[in-house]
């Protein structure tokens, strides 16, 4: 309850910014996810092997099958692996999204620091 209340306090009295920081961690979160597992960093199919799916294309195309509502999606997920791993990545950037409000309550008062510290050397050098 603690962190809701700081940075319910920091969205009203810097709104914007929060905002800003906070989409900032949100795709750079989803972009490095992405990238990690496009260029085999990270390779969720070796885990899903250990459960009988023999890629992340393939489980995700039983996933999409397997609801209704996004069913049209499975085939085109299975003829696009890079669409596969993009949705992997952003599962696992819904899966961090406790860590990604952490990051913002954290990093918005430094940021916040730093920028008036940066205006302040700029007045005074003028």
């Amino acid at each position: 309850m603690g962190d809701e209340s700081k940075i319910k306090r920091l969205i009203r009295e810097n709104g914007p910014f929060v905002w800003k920081t906070y989409w900032g961690v949100y795709f750079g979160t989803l972009g490095a996810t992405f990238l990690g597992i496009q260029c085999g960093i990270a390779d969720p199919a070796r885990f899903l092997q250990k459960m009988g799916v023999k890629s992340t294309s393939d489980m995700l195309h039983i996933f999409f099958e397997s609801h209704v509502r996004w069913s049209s999606f499975g085939g085109w997920i299975q003829s696009s692996p890079w669409m596969a791993n993009l949705a992997v990545a952003w599962l696992v950037a819904e899966a961090c999204e406790p860590v990604r409000i952490a990051a913002t309550t954290i990093l918005v008062p430094i940021l916040l620091s730093r920028k008036e510290k940066e205006r302040d050397s700029s007045r005074s050098g003028m």
